[in-house]
């Protein structure tokens, strides 16, 4: 795990051309081939404190550095849940229109493709491709038989599996893996900078610096969503049954951490 900052200025939010001017020459190695904009990654505390030095020189300057929390493959390697997103959308979907939109988080009035109810069963056209799992429409994730061989076999809690459908009504040898549980905010324990997480749609509006932390929920499926069919975490002990069997075609994102109970 790395802590980032992400660096930003704009030539029209400064006070005059002459202070842009001199942020522009402070900061040419963020140059982004826009003349007014300069946007970056600065990988260190002392690189960002360098840099904000130089720059609280100069009289008016408008500048923001924002943390940003890099994971890598050891962090996920050790994490008691893992998120998880199909590596390919290999099911071509014939019915999206069984997603309806939310609308607009009645909190924070955000909204994403993500914020939809789903009314039916996907159908999918034929040829039924190979592979263990598929991107959805609305961020949801399609699963194999093998995939769901290995559910059983473990006994995996936490999640549903949904019929998917060929054109003519067959059920199709693919289904739709959809959690029971929601997790939108994480364990006080997390550190975020910034405003932390809507309450009712679980939307990050600050940033995490550093682990993230949820509290014991006890399955080895839940949604950090609350509509449960996007943004899938999975528990150690799945991932690793998934990798036992040759499963391989998941993306690994954020890693999370439970709190210790007691």
């Amino acid at each position: 795990m790395q802590v980032v900052w992400r660096f930003s200025a704009f030539a029209h939010e400064q006070p005059d051309p002459g202070v842009w001017a001199r942020i522009a020459a402070l900061t040419q190695r963020l140059d982004t081939g826009v003349a007014t904009i300069r946007l970056g990654v600065i990988g260190s505390a002392q690189d960002r404190d360098a840099l904000a030095s130089e720059l609280g020189q100069v009289p008016g300057a408008v500048f923001t550095f924002a943390p940003d929390t890099r994971y890598d493959d050891g962090d996920r390697s050790t994490a008691d849940y893992v998120g998880v997103f199909p590596r390919q959308e290999r099911l071509r979907v014939t019915n999206a229109e069984v997603l309806v939109g939310a609308g607009p988080c009645p909190s924070c009035a955000l909204e994403d493709t993500f914020d939809a109810s789903q009314t039916g069963p996907f159908a999918i056209a034929l040829p039924v491709p190979t592979g263990d799992t598929s991107a959805l429409p609305g961020g949801g994730m399609a699963v194999s038989s093998r995939f769901v061989d290995v559910l059983l076999d473990i006994a995996a809690t936490g999640g549903t599996v949904t019929e998917i459908r060929l054109g003519d009504g067959v059920v199709a040898p693919w289904s739709q893996l959809v959690a029971d549980h929601g997790v939108l905010v994480p364990s006080a324990r997390t550190h975020v900078d910034g405003d932390g997480f809507c309450p009712l749609c679980g939307r990050a509006l600050g940033n995490v610096h550093g682990q993230l932390w949820i509290e014991p929920v006890g399955v080895d499926i839940f949604s950090r969503h609350p509509g449960r069919r996007a943004m899938l975490c999975f528990s150690r002990r799945l991932l690793d049954a998934l990798d036992a069997s040759g499963i391989d075609d998941l993306e690994l994102g954020d890693p999370l951490r439970v709190v210790a109970s007691g």
